[in-house]
């Protein structure tokens, strides 16, 4: 083969090889991409964790709370029961001594004294 043909042989060869070494790199550059798409997913669950572990406390105290409300509200009918009854014993007492038989005072005008006898101009 004279080099004028062997030439364009290897430039087809050097191209093909150009290729190759293009496929060689591309499983590097989908590993390397992989990777960063896993840190990026990795990052975002450690936040979402972060964030529903604060909802979750959050929640828990909201919970406790609302545990709180049927104890305050005890205490609360218990002292308007309390309240209630005392304004009931009042009122009972105050109807019960105003329908007692109250004992009916009369006024009698006090009695005058007899007038001095007059005695005339010869007395």
């Amino acid at each position: 083969m004279s080099d004028a043909s062997i030439a364009p042989v290897e430039r087809a060869v050097a191209k093909l090889e150009g290729l190759l070494d293009g496929f060689r790199a591309v499983p590097q550059l989908a590993i390397t991409m992989l990777g960063v798409v896993m840190a990026a997913v990795a990052i975002v669950l450690t936040i979402g964790i972060f964030a529903l572990n604060s909802m979750n406390a959050q929640i828990r105290d909201v919970g406790a709370r609302v545990d709180a409300i049927p104890r305050q509200l005890a205490e609360e009918f218990r002292a308007m029961r309390a309240e209630t009854s005392a304004q009931t014993s009042a009122i009972a007492g105050a109807i019960t001594s105003a329908r007692q038989f109250q004992p009916q005072i009369m006024v009698v005008p006090m009695p005058s004294p007899p007038a001095p006898p007059q005695h005339g101009p010869g007395g």
